[in-house]
């Protein structure tokens, strides 16, 4: 009797984990996030770049229409995507800033990240990707805004139990003569995000053991 208890109750410890999803590292379970609605059928071009070979981080998983969420978008060349792995991972694509990449990213150390730093590419415009925590409704750049080439672009996300994020995202045009830019991402409630003296270097980047802090 004790062995059938041991086994009723090891099965019932087993369908509460398998109810609540998987576990991350620190113990906090993951869940799929599923979007309201689908990325348009016009952006199925970005479904078909990230999906070329090299081109997506081991981490994140083919992306979709249906799991697909395009902040910015030019029809054919130049564009700036999301989808999530599920509530606690995020996964972007920046394309045609010069050259095409994906990054692979914890949710929480992209919102709790103030500083916002290059993607990584050379070039004389790069995106910026960042989120915030809450549900916004507005994002705007301040500070040196001549160097902005357009506004941003954000989106809010349900991850689900009443925890909303905002992602967001703006072009950002390097400077050719030595500026020091100073640019803000604020939201409607919270910390800005600003621009890190790597993201504003051109035409080369600092290595992570040379770039200096700064605070806004």
């Amino acid at each position: 009797m004790k062995g059938l208890a041991g086994l009723v109750s090891s099965a019932a410890v087993l369908a509460a984990v398998t109810a609540c999803g998987v576990f991350a590292d620190d113990g906090a379970p993951r869940h799929a996030v599923v979007l309201p609605e689908p990325a348009p059928p016009s952006a199925q071009w970005i479904v078909d770049a990230v999906d070329r070979p090299g081109l997506l981080v081991k981490q994140c998983p083919k992306p979709t229409l249906a799991t697909l969420a395009v902040l910015d978008d030019d029809g054919h060349s130049r564009a700036v995507a999301f989808w999530l792995k599920d509530n606690l991972d995020v996964c972007w694509v920046h394309l045609g800033d010069p050259w095409d990449g994906t990054e692979f990213i914890p949710i929480d150390d992209q919102t709790r990240d103030t500083e916002l730093v290059a993607n990584g590419v050379l070039g004389p415009e790069q995106y910026l990707f960042t989120a915030f925590s809450g549900r916004q409704d507005d994002v705007k750049v301040t500070g040196d805004t001549d160097h902005v080439a357009a506004p941003p672009r954000f989106r809010a996300v349900d991850l689900g139990g009443g925890r909303f994020v905002t992602f967001a995202e703006f072009r950002l045009l390097s400077p050719t003569h030595g500026e020091d830019l100073t640019v803000y991402l604020c939201p409607t409630s919270g910390d800005c995000h600003y621009t890190s003296p790597s993201a504003t270097e051109f035409p080369a980047l600092p290595t992570p053991e040379s770039s200096p802090k700064s605070t806004p």
